[in-house]
Formats: structure tokens, C-alpha cells, sequence
């Protein structure tokens, strides 16, 4: 969830050191200004995740961090207490949602590999790409013009920005 957050944030704000990187995956590419600072993040993370245990938890239950289902915040927001058969079920959705959040973050990355958009250009150019799909499936007689046609912006213009 927080990776699909980061992508939408990266659009809209960005530290002075890398005004000059693009948004979205490609942030992440060789040669970018952001490239060094993103590489250190992910070796502390994989220190972190090297050192951490998993014995004696199951898989997926990452614990309460903020101990919110012992706490009476925890009942005011309708978490159930962690002895209840409900806590259970709350936990299967927590893992539901974050393996939707995991596919969202999974799509987002592969259409922008596949058209250069970034996340929120993605949705501004969901009706063009939605009405050259149609097209397409049509099955035209001639050949049906690219993207850049149906959209009446582009990111690289100064009208998409």
C-alpha cells in the first residue's frame, strides 16, 4: 500500500535533489539522479529484513506494532480483540487488501513500462486509451492510429504537465 502511495505522491512532489528525475518506476532506472539514493534504501531495508525473526509467527502476521487491538482504541475502531474469532477474519482482510494493493502497485508499474505514463497520467489518459481499446476490437478496416492520437495531451507537452 505504501509503494502505490509513493507512486501517486511522486507525481505531485518532489525533494530539490531530484526535480530532474522522472516520476514513477523509472525513477528507479541507471543514470538517474535518484538512482544511488533509492538503491541505499533498499539494502537498508534488506538489512532490516535480514535481521528480523519470524520464529514462532505465522505467515503474513506481522504483529500489532501500535498494540491498536489491546488498547480501547482498538474497540472504538472496531478492532476485535486478538483472543476473538473475529481477529481472524480482520487479519485475512488486512491480507486481502495488501495483496490487492500488491496487484494495483504490479499494474501501475507494468502500464507504465508499457506506455511511459506515469500513475496519475495513467488516469487522465484512461478514456483516450479506453476508446482506442474499442476501437481496436472493432476489428477496423484500416489501421487504428497510436495512443498519442486519441489523446488531446501528452505528458512530454507542457499542456500534460
Amino acid at each position: 500500500m505504501m509503494a502505490m502511495i509513493g507512486l501517486i505522491v511522486q507525481a505531485f512532489f518532489k525533494f530539490s535533489q531530484f526535480k530532474g528525475a522522472p516520476s514513477g518506476i523509472a525513477a528507479a532506472g541507471s543514470g538517474e539522479v535518484s538512482s544511488p539514493a533509492l538503491g541505499i534504501i533498499f539494502l537498508l531495508v534488506g538489512i532490516i529484513e535480514f535481521n528480523t525473526s519470524d520464529e514462532g509467527r505465522e505467515p503474513g502476521d506481522y504483529g500489532d506494532p501500535l498494540d491498536i487491538a489491546d488498547s480501547g482504541l482498538g474497540m472504538e475502531l472496531g478492532v476485535p480483540a486478538k483472543d476473538s474469532f473475529g481477529f481472524s477474519v480482520w487479519r485475512d482482510f488486512e491480507l486481502n487488501h495488501s495483496r490487492l494493493a500488491m496487484i494495483g502497485f504490479l499494474g501501475s508499474v507494468l502500464a507504465e513500462c508499457a506506455t511511459g505514463f506515469n500513475v496519475i497520467d495513467q488516469w487522465k489518459a484512461a478514456g483516450p486509451a479506453w476508446n482506442r481499446t474499442t476501437a481496436i476490437l472493432l476489428f477496423p478496416d484500416s489501421p487504428v492510429p497510436p495512443l498519442e492520437a486519441f489523446i488531446g495531451w501528452y505528458p512530454d507537452s507542457p499542456i500534460g504537465q
